[in-house]
C-alpha cells in the first residue's frame, strides 16, 4: 500500500489552497501537517509489499512492530481526518483517476490486513473498520468493499493477459530478452514476488498498471505462451517458477525407456527425496506415502495412483500433473526450500531414483557458474543409511577475498585457498565480464574438456571413476535413442492418414534396412477399392486418387505392457490419447500448411484440437486465440475456401422462365419455356456455365439481334416471324428472349446503386472448377491432367506408366530409368559369374575327389596282387 506524498499535496493544490491550511465547508481552517505524510510513506512503502504480497504473514517483534503499528494507526486517523474526507469527496475532472487508485490500494490493503490477523488490536480493528464504512459503504445495498475489489482485479488482470499475448505476438525477440533478464536460468521465485510482478508490469504495461493486483494465475498464463510462440520453455510447480537451467544436472543412469522419460520430467520439478523402485514390472514407483504406476502412452508419460493416504484417488494422470497434484502433499516445504537453495547461489538439487532398501544418496546436483565473492561450495556428503536427507544447501568454505582491480584488469594474487584450477576458473569468469567468452569450461562435476587435459599432459591414465561415469552416460544417451526411435515409430504409423500433401507416387518407408531396392522392385503396387456413387458424390471436394488407410489398432502401438495391475486401464488411455493425436496432427498439419504453426498450441489450449472446430471459427475466436490481425485474414481466406460452394437455388432457375421487355410503348411478356433437368442433360445442351457448356455463336446471334431490335424499335428478324415454331432456346439463354418484345429504355437504365442479390449472384456464379491435376514424377510440379506426357515404365521395374509435366522431365525421367536398367543388368551379370565361379570350384572339387579315389583303388589292387 503505497501513499505517494504528490498524490496528497495534489488534493490541496487542486482546491487552490496552499499545502499548510485546508478549507472545509463550514469555512473552518484547519492546520495539516503535511511532513507527516512524507514520513508515513517511507515506512508503508517498506511493509506494503509484504503486507499485500506475502503468502503468509510476516512476524513483527520488538520495537519494530510498536513504531510500525504506531505509524499504521496515524495514518489511519490522518485519513479519516475532516481536511481529507472533504477534499476526497470534492475530487472532480482528472484526479478521478488518481482517486480510484487510492481506492483501490487501500481496499487491497484492508482485506490482506484482516486475513492475516494485522488489525487484531482493538483500535486497529475499530479505525479498519471505519475506513472501510467511509470509503467503501453504499446507502440501501451496505459495504461493497469486497466485490469492487474483485471485479476490479479481474478486469485488470485481463486487460494485462491481452496485452501481454499482443506483445508475445508483435515483438517477441525483444520480449525473450528481457524475460530471460528476468528470470535467472536455473533460480527459481515464487509467482507473488513483488519484485517479479514489478519486472512484469514494466515490461508489458510501461508502469501504467496498478501495483499489488496481478495474480500468480495471470503470470502463469503469460508464461506458457511463451514457448508456444518459439520462446523459453518455463518451469512451473504450483506458486513457483524458473527459466530452465544451463546444464542438466548429474543422476544415474536410465533403467528402462519409462525411467527415462520419467527423469525429464522430474528435471522440471524442485528436489524431493528419492523415489523408490518397486517390484514387480518396470515403472512401479514409490513417492513419499503414494504408490504410483507410471506407462507410457504414446510419446507421453501417463500416472496411475495405486495406494495413497487419501481416500480419492484420481483414475490416470499425466506425470507432470500427478507431482503437481502429490507434491505440496507428501513434501509441502519443496516449494519454499528450493527457492531458498537457488536464491542462495549454492546448488539447486533435482530428484533422484534409487532402488527400494538401497542406502538414501545425495540429490543430483546443478553448479551454478562462479561469481565474485560467492563462497565455493564444499561437495555435499553422502549420509549413512537412515538419516534422512533434507534439501537445505551444504555448508560454505572459507570466502575467497575480492581483488581489487588495477587498471581495469583484475590482477589474480596468489592466495593460500586457491589453487590452479580455481584461479583459471576465476580468470575464466572474469573474462566473460568483458565479453570474452571463447574459453573452454568445465563440466558440471568439474572435469575439463579432454582436449585441454591431453595439452597438459599426454600420459594421463583414465581412472575408475571416469569409466563409470562414461559408461553411465552411454546407458542414459541409448535410453534416449530408443525412446526417440518409438516416438518416430508413433508418430510415422499415426500420420499415415494425413499424407494427402504427398505425390502418389512417393513411398512412405525409409530405407533403413538392408535389401530395400530389392523390396521396392518386388512389391506390387496396392489396389485401388471401387466407390460407390453415394460416396463419390458426396466427397465432391476431396482430391482424386486418394486412398484411405487403414487404422493401426493401439494395442500394436504399445511394445510392453506390464502383466501386473493397470494394463487394461493402460490400453484403452493409449486407444483415446491415438484418437486424440491424430486429429490434433490434422490441426497442427492445417496450420503448418498456412505457415500458423506459432498458433498449434494455443489452439489446443482453447479447444479448437479438431478441423470439425477450426472449420466454424469466426473472427472473434481467433482474437480470442491471440492471432495477429494479417493471420487472421489468412486463416479466414483459407476456411472460406474449404467451405463447399452452393449450388444454384431453385428460386434462381424459376426466376428465368418470364420476362417483361417492352420495346416502345408496345409491352408483351416473353414467356420462355422451362425444361426438366433430365431433358436437358439428355439432349446435351445446358446454358448453366457452372456445367461447363457455352455456345460463342449462338451468343454472338443472340447479342446481335437484340442490338439491331434496339436501334430500330420493332422486331427486324424476319426468320422469327416465318418460323414460329423453332425450337425454344435453353433455359438461362437471356439474349435469346429479346428478339419477340420490346425493351422499355427507362427501365433498362443502369440503376445507381445495385442490388445485393445481383452482386451474390453473380459471386456465386463466377466460380468454375478447374479440371483435373497431377503430380510430375520427375519435378514433383502440379499440372493439369490433360497435358501430361506418358512414359512406359521398363518391365524391370514392374512395368506401367507414368505422367510427366513436360517434354523436357520425360526425357530426364527416361534417361534416368535407363541408367538404373543399365546397372540392374550390370549387377546381374556379376551375380552370374559369381554363380560360374562357384559352379567351377564345386566341379573342380568333384574331379579332384575323383582322381583320388582312382589312385587309392590302384594302389590296393598293387598290394593284392
Amino acid at each position: 500500500m503505497q501513499f505517494e506524498h504528490n498524490f496528497y499535496f495534489g488534493y490541496y493544490t487542486y482546491l487552490g489552497y496552499g499545502p499548510d491550511t485546508v478549507r472545509v465547508k463550514n469555512g473552518a481552517t484547519v492546520k495539516v501537517q503535511i511532513y507527516l505524510y512524507y514520513e508515513y510513506y517511507s515506512t508503508i512503502t517498506e511493509w506494503g509489499p509484504y503486507l499485500v504480497h506475502t503468502p503468509t504473514p510476516v512476524p513483527l517483534s520488538g520495537d519494530g512492530q510498536a513504531t510500525l503499528l504506531a505509524q499504521v494507526k496515524a495514518l489511519f486517523q490522518a485519513v479519516q481526518s475532516p481536511p481529507f474526507q472533504a477534499t476526497f469527496r470534492h475530487l472532480t475532472g482528472g484526479a478521478k483517476r488518481a482517486k480510484e487508485a487510492f481506492l483501490l490500494q487501500a481496499a487491497l490493503c484492508l482485506k490482506r490486513g484482516s486475513q492475516n490477523n494485522y488489525w487484531d488490536q482493538p483500535e486497529l480493528s475499530e479505525l479498519a473498520g471505519k475506513l472501510r464504512r467511509s470509503f467503501f459503504y453504499v446507502e440501501g445495498y451496505g459495504e461493497l468493499m469486497d466485490d469492487w475489489l474483485q471485479s476490479r482485479v479481474k478486469k485488470l488482470n485481463e486487460d494485462f493477459l491481452q496485452r501481454a499475448v499482443t506483445m508475445l505476438g508483435n515483438s517477441l525477440p525483444a520480449v525473450l530478452t528481457r524475460l530471460r533478464q528476468i528470470f535467472r536460468p536455473g533460480r527459481w521465485i515464487f509467482l507473488c514476488d513483488p519484485r517479479l510482478e514489478g519486472d512484469l508490469i514494466n515490461l508489458f504495461d510501461e508502469d501504467t498498471f496498478p501495483r499489488h493486483v496481478l495474480t500468480s494465475a495471470t503470470i502463469t498464463q503469460v508464461l506458457e505462451r511463451v514457448p508456444a510462440l518459439g520462446g523459453d520453455d518455463f518451469h512451473i510447480y504450483n506458486d513457483i517458477v524458473r527459466s530452465p537451467p544451463l546444464q542438466a544436472p548429474l543422476s544415474s543412469g536410465p533403467m528402462d525407456l519409462i525411467e527415462s522419460a520419467l527423469m525429464e520430467v522430474l528435471r522440471r520439478l524442485p528436489g524431493f527425496p528419492p523415489l523408490l523402485r518397486l517390484l514387480p514390472g518396470p515403472g512401479h514407483y514409490r513417492f513419499g506415502r503414494v504408490e504410483v504406476l507410471f506407462q507410457l502412452a504414446g510419446t507421453d508419460l501417463a500416472a496411475r495412483v495405486l495406494s495413497s493416504p487419501n481416500a480419492a484417488m484420481p483414475e490416470v494422470l499425466r506425470a507432470l500433473d500427478f507431482f503437481v497434484q502429490f507434491g505440496p502433499q507428501e513434501f509441502p516445504s519443496a516449494a519454499v526450500e528450493a527457492v531458498r537453495t537457488s536464491d542462495s547461489m549454492h546448488l539447486c538439487p533435482t530428484t533422484s531414483i534409487q532402488d527400494l532398501g538401497a542406502p538414501l544418496a545425495a540429490p543430483g546436483l546443478l553448479r551454478p557458474p562462479m561469481s565474485f565473492g560467492v563462497a565455493m561450495v564444499a561437495p555435499m556428503a553422502v549420509p549413512p543409511p537412515g538419516m534422512a536427507v533434507g534439501l537445505a544447501p551444504p555448508a560454505p568454505a572459507p570466502m575467497i577475498p575480492f581483488v581489487r582491480p588495477k587498471f581495469g584488469i583484475d590482477v589474480l594474487s596468489p592466495h593460500p585457498l586457491w589453487t590452479s584450477e580455481m584461479a583459471s576458473v576465476r580468470f575464466i569468469e572474469k573474462a566473460s565480464a568483458f565479453g570474452i567468452s571463447d574459453f573452454p569450461r568445465p563440466s558440471i562435476d568439474g572435469a575439463w574438456p579432454a582436449y585441454v587435459l591431453m595439452a597438459k599432459a599426454k600420459g594421463i591414465a583414465i581412472r575408475r571413476d571416469d569409466t563409470r561415469r562414461m559408461e553411465e552416460e552411454a546407458k542414459q544417451m541409448e535410453a534416449k535413442l530408443e525412446l526417440l526411435r518409438r516416438t518416430m515409430d508413433v508418430a510415422e504409423q499415426s500420420a499415415k492418414g494425413a499424407d494427402a500433401g504427398r505425390w502418389r507416387s512417393g513411398a512412405g518407408g525409409k530405407p533403413l534396412t538392408k535389401g530395400y531396392i530389392k523390396s521396392v522392385l518386388e512389391a506390387r503396387p496396392p489396389k485401388r477399392s471401387p466407390k460407390s456413387p453415394t460416396e463419390s458424390a458426396g466427397n465432391d471436394s476431396t482430391p482424386q486418387g486418394k486412398e484411405e488407410v487403414p487404422l493401426v489398432p493401439a494395442s500394436k502401438l504399445v511394445s510392453s505392457s506390464p502383466s501386473g495391475v493397470g494394463g487394461k486401464a493402460a490400453a484403452n488411455l493409449q486407444a483415446a490419447m491415438l484418437q486424440q493425436n491424430r486429429e490434433a496432427l490434422e490441426v497442427e498439419a492445417f496450420l503448418c500448411s498456412l505457415k500458423l504453426d506459432r498458433y498449434v498450441s494455443l489452439f489446443m489450449e482453447h479447444g479448437f484440437d479438431c478441423m470439425e472446430v477450426v472449420k466454424e471459427m469466426q473472427e472473434q475466436h481467433m482474437q480470442q486465440v491471440g492471432m495477429a490481425a494479417g493471420h487472421i485474414l489468412k486463416l479466414r481466406k483459407r476456411l472460406s475456401e474449404m467451405a463447399p460452394s452452393r449450388s444454384t437455388p431453385e428460386g434462381r432457375k424459376s426466376s428465368t422462365s418470364g420476362r417483361r421487355v417492352t420495346f416502345g410503348a408496345a409491352e408483351v411478356e416473353a414467356q420462355l419455356p422451362v425444361h426438366s433437368q433430365k431433358t436437358a442433360e439428355e439432349a446435351g445442351d445446358s446454358s448453366n456455365l457452372l456445367a461447363g457448356t457455352f455456345d460463342e455463336e449462338e451468343s454472338a446471334a443472340s447479342f446481335q439481334e437484340a442490338l439491331r431490335a434496339w436501334r430500330g424499335g420493332t422486331d427486324p428478324s424476319p426468320a422469327a416471324v416465318q418460323e414460329p415454331s423453332a425450337a425454344p432456346k435453353a433455359v438461362g439463354s437471356f439474349w435469346s428472349s429479346l428478339g419477340d418484345s420490346e425493351v422499355n429504355l427507362e427501365r433498362a437504365s443502369t440503376p445507381v446503386k445495385p442490388p445485393a442479390e445481383s452482386i451474390s449472384t453473380e459471386t456465386q456464379g463466377s466460380a468454375s472448377p478447374n479440371g483435373e491435376k497431377l503430380c510430375c514424377y520427375q519435378c514433383f510440379k502440379q499440372f493439369y491432367a490433360r497435358y501430361a506426357v506418358e512414359r512406359e515404365v521398363p518391365p524391370e521395374f514392374g512395368g506401367g506408366c507414368k505422367r510427366l509435366c513436360s517434354e523436357a522431365c520425360a526425357e530426364a525421367w527416361a534417361e534416368a530409368m535407363r541408367a538404373k536398367v543399365e546397372a540392374v543388368r550390370q549387377r546381374q551379370t556379376k551375380l552370374e559369374q559369381m554363380w560360374e565361379m562357384e559352379r567351377a570350384l564345386e566341379a573342380g572339387e568333384t574331379g579332384e575327389a575323383k582322381v583320388t579315389e582312382e589312385v587309392v583303388a590302384a594302389s590296393a589292387e598293387d598290394a593284392a596282387s
